[in-house]
């Protein structure tokens, strides 16, 4: 009786050093997890600054909708735009 329990001992202690170690893991990879969000989100803040400086420089040129198409001056406007679109579409969307 005392073999069974001091084996069931050992293993139930094996297994927490197990869980212990993938706790570990698990606190490591949210820590970069986190981090890499708070990069992601100083990204997003710095294009949709961007795009809100951008937007305002074009309907302070004149050309935000003047005649109709977004853009008033070609297509120049469009590009810009759209490249910080690409990086952000779920911030450009909720704003449109």
């Amino acid at each position: 009786m005392e073999e069974i329990l001091s084996q069931s001992l050992k293993n139930t202690q094996g297994q927490l050093h197990i869980l212990d170690k993938e706790v570990d893991e698990m606190k490591k990879q949210h820590e970069i997890t986190m981090k890499n969000m708070e990069v992601q989100m100083g990204q997003l803040s710095s294009d949709l600054a961007n795009a809100t400086r951008f937007v305002r420089t074009l309907f302070a040129s004149g050309g935000g909708g003047a005649r109709g198409d977004g853009c008033g001056r070609g297509e120049g406007c469009v590009v810009a735009f759209n490249a910080v679109a690409a990086r952000t579409p779920a911030v450009i969307s909720s704003i449109a």
